[in-house]
């Protein structure tokens, strides 16, 4: 008989493991990182991978990437459920799609549409879904009730949400969270590496601004055997001259500012860890609260109608973008999938 009881064996058994699992855990983390570090770099430049030990120096910075992503992520509400028995109930579900046919428009996109096709054996019951919307402030001439008067002609605003899109899809909710984090991670890079691209293309411009004034200056100042011959008269050409010399020293200030920190491979590998070493700047999520009607006209919170809608709005650099919801949808509401019914012909095109 053992000296051990079963769950002291156990105990110990988990002891004598646990190091070698989190010693697996680590490697499966580090090599994680280095295919991310090499998918980062891929982005940016090849030429990166000529500086010495570049994937410890962008290490940090794609872990911090990683780690905002999966706070983004887990920040996205839901799975919210919608259907056409959800938008006569649900104030949130009735300000996002205008009419219940819209919910089988926005949940027959082309991401839910493949994904159907790829696991057509993984396809019957509800399917998750991260839905984006676009808000739309509009402003309008209504009626109101007031009292026991109707009144014509009232400014109202209004909430609408367009450009509705299932960006990505799953039969398991936890499996889409955690599918998530790469394509976030990825935008947050962009958004870096766009930065980078336009301070590039000031460069640029400002490189060909300078050339072509350079080129006018010499039209007005040609010189034959080192003689300037001035064109027009000397009030003229002298104006002229100073305006042109003041804007090429205004465009090469202007392309000094531009060059900073892309003087050599070196400054700009800590350009690039600059502009991505803070992700929480890049993209981040607010809450987003509004209180509106069955028709989706913005009121006080102490109007009769109104009904409290509260969803995460997308930010990057303090400008609003797009809503984000993780929602739930049944598999029959999918247009033109596998469930019996037919996609609509697309316009044909006989030009």
């Amino acid at each position: 008989m053992s000296a051990f009881p079963p769950q002291s064996l156990l105990s110990l058994y988990s002891r004598l493991a646990r190091p070698w699992v989190q010693r697996a855990e680590r490697r499966r983390h580090l090599q994680a990182l280095r295919v991310a570090t090499e998918r980062l770099v891929d982005q940016i430049t090849p030429e990166l991978r000529s500086l010495p030990a570049y994937q410890a120096r962008l290490a940090p910075v794609v872990e911090r990437i990683r780690e905002h992503s999966i706070t983004l992520v887990d920040k996205i509400p839901g799975p919210v459920p919608i259907d056409k028995e959800r938008w006569s109930n649900d104030p949130l579900v009735n300000a996002l799609f205008e009419e219940p046919t819209a919910l089988s428009g926005a949940v027959s996109a082309p991401a839910v549409q493949k994904w159907l096709q790829d696991h057509p054996e993984d396809s019957a019951g509800e399917l998750y879904g991260l839905l984006i919307a676009k808000p739309k402030e509009r402003s309008q001439l209504g009626s109101e009730m007031r009292g026991d008067r109707l009144e014509r002609d009232v400014k109202q605003k209004t909430l609408r949400f367009t450009e509705h899109e299932i960006a990505a899809v799953d039969s398991d909710p936890d499996r889409l969270r955690l599918a998530l984090a790469r394509p976030v991670a990825d935008l947050i890079q962009s958004l870096g590496i766009g930065r980078l691209t336009a301070q590039e293309e000031r460069i640029v411009a400002h490189e060909e601004t300078l050339r072509v004034l350079r080129l006018k200056l010499k039209v007005i100042t040609p010189r034959v055997d080192g003689v300037d011959l001035l064109l027009g008269t000397r009030a003229e050409n002298t104006a002229e001259l100073q305006r042109l010399q003041s804007k090429i020293a205004e465009t090469e200030r202007a392309l000094v500012m531009a060059r900073r920190g892309l003087n050599g491979i070196e400054q700009y590998f800590e350009r690039i860890t600059e502009l991505l070493g803070y992700p929480g700047e890049a993209v981040q999520l607010e809450p987003m609260c509004v209180w509106l009607d069955r028709m989706n006209v913005v009121r006080d919170r102490d109007h009769p109608r109104a009904r409290e809608v509260t969803l995460m709005r997308a930010m990057s650099r303090g400008k609003p973008g797009r809503v984000v919801l993780f929602v739930r949808f049944p598999r029959a509401l999918v247009a033109g999938g596998n469930d019996g019914t037919e996609a609509p012909e697309p316009p044909r095109d006989d030009g």
